[in-house]
């Protein structure tokens, strides 16, 4: 999965925004209670999903159903970073030059290279998670 600028409410996203966010409201908090708080949070998101999964049958009962999760959900929080931080991902493509990758790609046992879209940095990124939003 990866992350969908049309639609953050979902499993991939809310759980890549937690670290972030937990960073963020715990700084003064040494690295292991942030870590305890990110695996809390994680926890909680699995829980939810598993409960919200049960809710549905058949061919709706599936991580990619945009029911699973949506505004209202105990992770408005983590919606909220990842819409600023897509803002803010926006913002920074003005500053990082586009090019052309050739990475090797095996279709049917046969080794050939594909150019694929790279982003080349000039500075730190603003945003948080500017690796995912570039995938």
């Amino acid at each position: 999965m990866r992350l969908n600028d049309d639609y953050i409410y979902t499993p991939f996203a809310i759980a890549s925004a937690i670290e972030p966010l937990v960073e963020g409201k715990m700084k003064e908090f040494d690295y292991i209670l942030q870590n305890l708080r990110v695996l809390e949070c994680g926890v909680q998101l699995v829980e939810y999903l598993m409960t919200g999964l049960s809710d549905f049958a058949g061919k709706d009962r599936s991580f990619y159903n945009p029911q699973i999760l949506s505004p209202g959900s105990p992770f408005d929080e983590e919606a909220v970073l990842l819409k600023d931080d897509y803002d803010k991902y926006k913002e920074d493509l003005k500053l990082c030059q586009k090019v052309g990758i050739q990475l090797p790609e095996v279709v049917n046992n046969r080794k050939h290279n594909r150019e694929v879209d790279g982003l080349i940095w000039h500075k730190i990124p603003s945003c948080l998670l500017h690796q995912y939003w570039a995938r």
